[in-house]
């Protein structure tokens, strides 16, 4: 695939078993998917943990 997105632990083996993916798109929770982040390929949105949304300056 060219794109796998994930915002859990239970889509790190998602994240990662697809070796030729383009672009991994990481909705970042706290402590979750830190390893996957830390990926080249990696694309991380972060959210306000106060009001769920989408933070656009992370």
């Amino acid at each position: 695939p060219i794109l796998v997105a994930g915002d859990a632990v239970g889509d790190e083996s998602m994240l990662t078993k697809f070796e030729d993916t383009e672009v991994l798109l990481i909705m970042k929770r706290e402590g979750k998917l830190d390893d996957v982040a830390k990926d080249s390929r990696a694309l991380i949105q972060k959210r306000n943990a106060q009001t769920g949304l989408l933070d656009p300056k992370n």
